[in-house]
Order: structure tokens, then sequence, then C-alpha cells
């Protein structure tokens, strides 16, 4: 997942924080934000919901309209896994809040695993979110994501392939990575090249910055 670094709550015309009258007004929002990406399984769509990451059936008046509690994410993550199963934050990793891409590892196979090098509190609570979003193949019956992130590493890898032979330069890989979604794998194949990570990272709107140009 890639690590987001979300703004301020957004104001309206007059200067004051915006309360929409309907949660879903926050999309332009938060895509002007954070991109047009899931924020867990990290596709790009044109069809992305304003997903609550702590449940807004839990405390409706608390939770429906707070900025802090939003995020992007495709209809499958959100409707068809995570639904409301998390009563809170605690337990898991977010990329709103977590250095996500620290965390977990990419494999040219399409799948990921959490890093090892974690703590191993941490290590449980990214198994947890793996488990909450079916987001590896022994967690789903369906092995669309992993089969899509395999693809994709082929794409970046025949970039890098490019990029080694002075075809492709820097900003052009990251135009391609912006076009196509599943930063963490383009991240993972360009590792070796931070010239190119970190236009990568400037690609993606709200990366966290500890990934983008200095």
């Amino acid at each position: 997942m890639r690590p987001v670094k979300k703004g301020k709550w957004p104001t309206n015309q007059f200067g004051y924080i915006k309360l929409p009258a309907d949660y879903r007004d926050f999309l332009p929002d938060l895509k002007a934000d954070i991109g047009h990406y899931c924020s867990y399984c990290e596709c790009r769509t044109r069809s992305l919901d304003v997903e609550h990451v702590i449940p807004k059936s839990i405390n409706p008046q608390k939770l429906e309209y707070n900025w802090y509690n939003l995020l992007l994410s495709c209809p499958k993550c959100n409707r068809d896994y995570k639904k409301d199963w998390n009563p809170s934050r605690r337990g898991y990793v977010w990329p709103d809040t977590h250095d996500t891409f620290d965390i977990y590892e990419y494999h040219c196979d399409g799948s990921m695993s959490v890093n090892s090098s974690v703590s191993p509190y941490v290590q449980i609570m990214a198994q947890n979110t793996i488990n909450l979003m079916h987001l590896n193949s022994e967690n789903s019956s369906d092995d669309e994501l992993v089969d899509m992130r395999a693809e994709m590493w082929e794409t970046a890898n025949e970039d890098l392939e490019d990029y080694n032979i002075g075809k492709k330069l820097p900003d052009q890989v990251a135009k391609h990575a912006k076009k196509t979604g599943y930063w963490s794998v383009w991240m993972t194949v360009f590792k070796d090249h931070p010239e190119v990570t970190q236009k990568i990272a400037d690609a993606f709107p709200g990366t966290l910055p500890k990934y983008c140009t200095p």
C-alpha cells in the first residue's frame, strides 16, 4: 500500500471547514489530495468510494463526515472485503498513519508479504490488514489482484530494461506509473534507482514525503 499524507480538512469559499450534506461530496477533495487510486489494492480506477477507515456505523455523528477518517477505495475493497469488519483503527496498519511501503514487500509473482524486519507487533497488525482486505491469494478465493500485480511487475520491468539502456528517462517512467497505478510495484522494481523512485513518488499526489524528491 502506498503511504500517503493527506492535507488539512478542506475549506469552503468562506474559509470555513467543509461540512457537506453528503460525505461523498468529499470525493473531489480526496482525489485532488491523494490521487485516483484505491488506498488498499492500489489500482487506478474512475470508480472510487469515499471509504471510512473506522466504519461510520460505529458512531455516525462523529465519523461519517470526519475528513481524517476518510480514504479512497475501489468498490471491491470497500464493499466486498472491508465493509465494517474492523471496529477501530487498532490492530491494523493504514496508509494514512503508517509507512506501509516499509512494512510490506512486493514480489514478481504478484504476491505481497510482511517485512520480517519490522517489530513482531507491527507484523501482526500488517497481516491483519492483508487478511481484512484480501490482499493476497491465500486470503481470498479470488487471485485477480495477485495476477494484476504480476502483470504490472512485468510492465514495470520492461520500463526498467528500457531505462537501463537509455531508452526511457525518469520522468517517462513516472508518467507511465501514474497512468497504471500499483505504486508499490513500480517502487519495488526501481528500488535500485532512487532518481526514478523519487520521480514516481512525486507523480502520485499525496505520497508520503519521505519517498519524494527532497
